[in-house]
């Protein structure tokens, strides 16, 4: 299947656009989840012993462990399905740029 879309050539196949966008939220996804945990934790030192403010850091912090956790499953998940699909995920072009895991591994 051949289409145009911007930033994809015409020969990026359905499942090559998927996997670009898969790694675009993954790209996303981890540091926010990231920052949100070190949000949690500022807003946990800075309670100064106000016990709802602690709570509601503690859950800030939960649910971006949590996020955490979903989005690494996610990968795996994502991972192995296209792997069942037999879809080449190590290399893929994004916004005009290449990138090809193979190279950065050293593998031909």
């Amino acid at each position: 299947m051949n289409f145009r879309l911007d930033g994809f050539t015409e020969n990026d196949s359905l499942m090559a656009v998927a996997a670009n966008l898969f790694d675009l939220a993954y790209t996303v996804a981890g540091p926010l989840a990231i920052i949100f945990i070190i949000i949690g934790g500022f807003r946990y030192v800075m309670a100064a012993g106000n016990h709802q403010k602690a709570d509601k850091a503690k859950s800030t912090v939960t649910h971006a462990l949590i996020g955490l956790v979903v989005i690494f499953l996610s990968f795996l998940i994502v991972q192995e399905v296209f792997r069942a699909l037999s879809v080449d995920t190590s290399r893929f072009s994004l916004g005009g740029l290449e990138f090809d895991y193979r190279d950065v591994a050293g593998q031909e």
